[in-house]
């Protein structure tokens, strides 16, 4: 509840950094075909090139909603959950052993639900988004 039983309290504020980036709604995400991530803010009529990881190339990229996911060779991995305003390199490790193999594909349902296959077969699982991993 609001103040004093007023009904329900505001929802909070998007952070200003994402109103800059992606307006009201989320921003669209591709690939170009060197590898590069692109960002449009206006329903995919205009695509701007993000530089993520100093010049990092992705081959296979999720979006849901501000969270996005990259992944490329050796076991690149990048993610941002504000719409790519911020990007934090994710190192998936299971048993000790670290993901080695090039990422060709990323499904996240939600922000804690996600796959990756990768080139030699490969499926790494997480349900916590990212901060543990298991290897199948």
């Amino acid at each position: 509840m609001g103040e004093a039983g007023n009904g329900p309290a505001p929802a909070p504020e998007m952070p200003a950094t994402l109103k800059k980036v992606a307006g009201t709604n989320p921003p669209h995400w591709t690939l170009s075909s060197d590898g590069v991530l692109e960002r449009s803010t206006d329903s995919a009529k205009t695509w701007t090139k993000v530089e993520v990881g100093n010049g990092s190339r992705f081959r296979a990229l999720s979006a849901t909603a501000f969270e996005v996911w990259a992944g490329g060779a050796d076991g690149l991995l990048f993610h941002s959950s504000d719409g790519g305003a911020h990007w934090t390199q994710v190192h998936p490790v299971a048993n000790g052993a670290p993901l080695t193999s090039t990422i060709t594909r990323i499904d996240f349902t939600d922000f804690q639900h996600g796959r990756l296959t990768t080139n030699t077969g490969e499926t790494w699982l997480t349900t916590d988004a990212g901060s543990t991993w298991l290897k199948h």
